[in-house]
């Protein structure tokens, strides 16, 4: 500062203020350079703050289930690239989709992890210490489209749809390093 300073307001910054029916995204950018933003209600007085905390857990919040279920699909694909052949991946692609090409795990979608992994011969392949009853169930109980819908609008099912699914990462993740 380099001066003598006797009250507060001497050595106060300028505040930085939105309006409280601006949106989240507006207040980012001011979030991001002061740390806040104070938010101004409809009658003129300050009714609130937002801080950098308050956006990292909204960012959270809308990105958790987002990043569970590409983990997900990230554990499924690498556990079932190092068990099934081409051959066997290819017998569970969609039989309707008849232009796409199958040659590895990556190029399954959701509900073919699902298809190959019904059988229980094939889960017994992955020879993985992971009872397959609890597990397909989850993953016969929500389908990836269902999923992505209800994380889209933003509805309390993906959290807790998310959340029971937290386990097989984890659970593939110990199959993974058992592997290496």
């Amino acid at each position: 500062m380099g001066k003598n300073c006797s009250v507060t307001r001497e050595v106060m910054e300028r505040h930085q203020e939105i309006r409280s029916d601006a949106s989240l995204v507006s207040a980012i950018g001011i979030i991001a350079e002061h740390q806040y933003v104070l938010v101004r209600g409809h009658d003129q007085k300050i009714s609130g703050i937002v801080t950098a905390s308050d956006l990292s857990l909204q960012f959270q919040q809308m990105a958790e289930p987002f990043l569970l279920l590409g983990e997900i699909e990230n554990h499924l694909r690498l556990v079932i690239s190092q068990k099934f052949t081409p051959t066997e991946l290819k017998s569970a692609k969609d039989p309707a989709d008849t232009k796409r090409i199958v040659t590895s795990s990556a190029d399954l979608t959701y509900g073919e992890y699902k298809r190959l992994l019904e059988n229980p011969e094939r889960w017994d392949k992955l020879n993985i210490t992971v009872d397959r009853k609890p597990v397909w169930r989850r993953l016969r109980m929500y389908g990836e489209s269902e999923m992505k819908s209800c994380i889209l609008t933003r509805t309390e099912y993906p959290k807790r749809t998310c959340r029971q699914f937290a386990s097989l990462p984890a659970s593939f993740r110990g199959y993974r390093l058992s592997m290496q």
